[in-house]
């Protein structure tokens, strides 16, 4: 069993956010996206909002509701989403809400609006997933911590490229580890601007441990997808991830739980 915890499917008409920081070259459907995964054995994937959607969670719903045993889904919302709408989103199969602050001001997370986003979260039973450098960790985990809703951070915490485990604030994202309910993606290494994977996997898993990893494919790449295959990005975990019973948690177990791919964590 694979779980790809970290994937984006959009089609071709569907509406681009107006603000977005880019332009796709060219959509990834959700057909295309079962193809990939039936080609490498991949039982189920994460859908993840991408930046330049936007808060229209139109398609990913779709594929949510075509595809229920397969997919599983991370949106992104506005901080005045109701109770009401975000117990609909768990109900048809979302399982998180994503703060993706690479390209935008860093929002001041402490404010009641979007402390009052984090609690109803937490009530409707959906995580918070942060991409984001580490650099603005100490100001954005503590009011997401404190209100009780369990944090997963993208693409291995994004340390300073300069520092690379050193970054003291990147410290401040394995110090997460110290509550067991956390999780940190390995997912894009091409993201970390130039920092080696490998010099990240000590801290990781003396933090988090293999239950507090998972594996995502980022598939399909946007912006980075030259020279990338898939089964390049699945292989890639048998590096950072030497021991089998350990890497079988992050490549299954752990997703299946979070995510809460039931049927296809008992088959």
């Amino acid at each position: 069993m694979i779980i790809d915890s970290h994937v984006h499917v959009w089609a071709a008409d569907t509406p681009l956010w107006p603000e977005r920081s880019y332009t796709p070259d060219h959509p990834t459907p959700m057909d295309t996206m079962l193809s990939v995964m039936d080609a490498h054995g991949v039982d189920g994937a994460v859908l993840v909002q991408p930046s330049f959607l936007g808060t229209d969670n139109g398609y990913l719903l779709e594929a949510l509701a075509k595809h229920p045993d397969r997919f599983r889904g991370v949106a992104v919302v506005d901080t005045e989403t109701t109770s009401g709408a975000l117990e609909d989103l768990r109900a048809a199969g979302v399982t998180g809400l994503r703060l993706n602050i690479i390209h935008g001001v860093v929002p001041d997370v402490s404010t009641d609006s979007w402390r009052g986003l984090f609690a109803r979260a937490v009530v409707a039973g959906l995580h918070i997933q942060l991409h984001l450098d580490a650099s603005m960790a100490p100001k954005v985990l503590p009011p997401i911590v404190a209100a009780g809703a369990v944090v997963v951070v993208d693409h291995f915490g994004r340390p300073d490229p300069h520092l690379g485990a050193e970054d003291p604030e990147w410290r401040s994202i394995l110090d997460l580890g110290r509550d067991d309910r956390h999780r940190v993606k390995l997912s894009a290494p091409y993201r970390l601007g130039g920092v080696a994977p490998e010099a990240l996997m000590p801290g990781l898993l003396e933090a988090f441990g293999p239950a507090g990893l998972l594996w995502g494919s980022d598939y399909p790449w946007t912006r980075h997808e030259a020279g990338r295959s898939y089964q390049a990005c699945l292989d890639s975990v048998t590096t950072w991830v030497a021991a089998a019973d350990a890497r079988t948690r992050v490549l299954s177990h752990t997703a299946a739980e979070l995510y809460d791919f039931r049927s296809v964590h008992q088959a």
